[in-house]
């Protein structure tokens, strides 16, 4: 029986190459060029082989285009290209400039200007790095999804005709090669390239974390971007509510569920909106620092530095350059698996950091410049005069009388703005309305900048989290093998894809909004802390084993664009131990407030 089926499927197969033989174009010599066929005249071949990156034709070998329409083509697909590396940029900078910014001088009380700029420079090393290395993990898990596209290829044309034939008489659907013959129909179930899935976060832990760690990775993902999504929709509705002069509860709602809608339903304009919001926001940005450092020209204030107190910002450091490598995925899967548009994303990535480290260090610059550092009413000299009325002579006394603390809380400094938790532009804006009241438009700029920061943040971190967040649900519910082969039950045929994944977005978001109503004001704080901790945990150690497995024997065979450059692959431990100390720092410094 084996041996009459073995002749049967090799008839079957011969017949059908020689179907498929016939059915493809051959050229001008008589040669084949491919198994596509023709498409409005025009040829194209494809192919799926190992060096797929080794050029900027993408898969392209053959075409058969007048020259002008090959040309018209090819610059519409360059300027679009382009667009997509300039909204990476300020997709880079709408993920990192965030309100952060605005409380960050607040950390120079001690420390002063070069102790800060040090500490800085060096955070913005270790992301550089950071990104480096993340797009190098990026590259492998989307090589490794198209070997793992090229195998089920191969299985699905490997099929045996027998099966196909059942899968067609039970799902009633037909889709011929080449028409009928024989009273049988074919039907070739072969995935194409737009079905090669692009990596998300939870893909990363899948394929380059182990067991145990993986589960632990999509936890502390869903964690970090819940919580910060809800600071941010309290920050934003404060700060709409201020504008507005209505209670903040009443702004959450529309706040949420307008920007969580949008985020949902309309991702097609998401990015180029994050773009256009982001370069008004930076413009804003670099106007308010303008203003203050011509306002500090004329205050001339002294700035103290003292490096004994450069651990002060440190912490505030890595969180104001830190959370990029969660949007990178979803920005990554708008471009091709070739090195120059890989390098180029890349580069991209990188110049959106450079802009917010050059933004960060000058606003605080300019900060520094009229605000005072510490508070200087502590301890004062009196001056008593007191009269002898035998000698009439004068007694001149010195009494040290310390100032009551209503007195030392009305001084304007940064000291005062750290202990109430207050970001730097409190007293800076209360500075120039009282001495410089010709630049008191400068308070409209910064309220405008806050609520346009607070929204592009939203966006983006949520456009962020419902990328990750289908990933995962996208691998629970393996909706393209229960497509492909029909396996849905009849009674979920009605739960396809367009239903459920909106739907539990929706959810999640929703999980946003209800604990943002709750007004959990003593939680905030707190969900700051949380936020900075699983965001250094998450760019230290997650990142570092997800290295190291991407250079086992499983993924060895793996063929990049851009990988990492051998000397600097060592670099990823440097990468362990700065990330790792700001986790234990962070920690420390918690317990020293609990407990004290």
């Amino acid at each position: 029986m084996e041996d009459e089926e073995e002749i049967i499927l090799t008839e079957a197969a011969e017949e059908l190459a020689r179907q498929q033989s016939a059915a493809e174009p051959t050229g001008d010599d008589g040669s084949d060029v491919g198994p596509l066929g023709l498409n409005n005249g025009q040829l194209h071949e494809i192919r799926l082989g190992d060096d797929i990156f080794d050029d900027d034709e993408a898969m392209v070998v053959r075409t058969d285009v007048p020259e002008s329409e090959e040309n018209r083509t090819s610059f519409w697909q360059i300027l679009k290209t382009h667009v997509i590396y300039i909204q990476c940029y300020f997709v880079t900078i709408a993920c990192i400039l965030g309100t952060g910014i605005l409380g960050l001088p607040v950390t120079l009380a001690q420390a002063g200007f070069y102790p800060f700029v040090v500490s800085f420079l060096i955070g913005f090393v270790m992301q550089v790095l950071l990104i480096y290395f993340f797009t190098d993990l990026l590259q492998r898990a989307h090589a490794y999804q198209i070997e793992k596209h090229k195998a089920v290829s191969v299985e699905e044309v490997q099929l045996p005709l027998r099966e196909i034939n059942d899968n067609d008489s039970e799902d009633g659907s037909i889709d011929t090669a080449n028409g009928e013959t024989g009273g049988r129909t074919y039907r070739h179930a072969m995935p194409t390239i737009e079905d090669i899935q692009r990596p998300n976060l939870h893909m990363l832990g899948t394929l380059f974390l182990g067991p145990g760690w993986r589960q632990l990775f999509d936890i502390i993902l869903l964690l970090q971007f819940v919580f910060i999504l809800i600071s941010y929709a309290l920050a934003g509705s404060e700060a709409y509510a201020q504008v507005l002069n209505v209670e903040y509860l009443y702004i959450i709602p529309v706040f949420v569920w307008i920007l969580s809608i949008s985020i949902v339903f309309a991702q097609h304009v998401i990015q180029p909106l994050i773009s256009i919001l982001t370069l008004a926001k930076g413009g804003i940005l670099v106007a308010t620092v303008v203003v203050t450092f011509g306002v500090g020209a004329a205050v001339a204030n002294e700035i103290k530095n003292n490096f004994q107190y450069m651990g002060q910002p440190f912490l505030m450091g890595t969180v104001a350059l830190g959370g990029i490598m969660n949007v990178m995925p979803l920005m990554y899967s708008r471009i091709d698996f070739v090195k120059t548009q890989i390098r180029a994303f890349m580069l991209a990535v990188l110049a959106g950091l450079t802009t917010c480290m050059i933004l960060n260090v000058l606003w605080c610059w300019s900060v520094l410049g009229i605000v005072p550092q510490t508070s200087t009413c502590d301890v004062v000299q009196v001056v008593e005069v007191g009269f002898e009325s035998v000698n009439n002579t004068s007694i001149v006394t010195y009494k040290p009388v310390s100032n009551s603390p209503v007195d030392c809380s009305q001084e304007l400094s940064l000291e005062r703005s750290e202990k109430r938790g207050e970001i730097a532009t409190i007293p800076l804006t209360e500075i120039i309305n009282t001495d410089y009241p010709k630049y008191t438009w400068v308070a409209v700029l910064i309220q405008t900048f806050i609520m346009l920061s607070v929204s592009v943040s939203f966006l983006t971190m949520g456009s962020a989290l419902m990328h990750s967040f289908l990933g995962w649900l996208d691998a629970q519910m393996l909706w393209e093998r229960l497509g492909r082969h029909n396996l849905l039950p009849l009674e979920l045929k009605c739960c396809t894809p367009k239903v459920w994944r909106p739907a539990m977005c929706l959810l999640l978001f929703g999980i946003v909004f209800a604990v943002a109503m709750l007004d959990p004001k003593g939680f905030v704080v707190l969900l700051d802390k949380i936020s900075s901790l699983l965001l250094n945990l998450e760019g230290g150690v997650f990142v570092y084993f997800m290295v190291r497995k991407s250079r086992s024997q499983t993924y060895s065979n793996l063929k990049i664009p851009l990988p990492v450059i051998r000397l600097v692959y060592p670099a990823h431990f440097v990468l362990l131990f700065y990330f790792t100390f700001a986790v234990v720092y962070d920690v420390v410094l918690t317990l020293i407030v609990i407990l004290t």
